[in-house]
């Protein structure tokens, strides 16, 4: 039990001593099986568990929401379950974490890639 919580311990302090930017309040993404919310909080602590994927060495290169400009920052993505996916770019130089943007599971038809996931600032 005292491991856990210093590991817990440690991941937030790692969290907080990251600055993220952009990152909207809550995310609503449409999901096959329903709606799936992703709070400020799960992103801060995704990242924090290095449970990601990444995307690209150069953010710039994919077509995001946000990142375009980002050039030589690594793009990640991060699954949620039963929630849905953020992509981030993350500054190690600067510890900076940018919201690049975030989808559900179900493919709009009308451009081919699975819809944008609602932001709520």
């Amino acid at each position: 039990m005292h491991a856990k919580s210093i590991l817990l311990l440690a991941l937030g302090a790692l969290a907080s001593a990251q600055n993220f930017v952009g990152f909207p309040k809550t995310l609503t993404c449409e999901l096959r099986s329903g709606e799936g919310i992703i709070t400020t909080d799960d992103t801060k602590a995704a990242v924090a568990s290095a449970r990601r994927t990444l995307s690209t060495p150069n953010a710039a290169d994919e077509n995001t929401r946000y990142c375009r400009s980002l050039r030589g920052i690594p793009l990640y993505a991060i699954t949620l379950a039963g929630q849905g996916t953020f992509r981030f770019a993350e500054d190690t130089k600067t510890n900076t974490v940018t919201f690049c943007d975030s989808n559900g599971d179900i493919t709009d038809f009308s451009i081919g890639y699975p819809a944008r996931c609602q932001e709520a600032y």
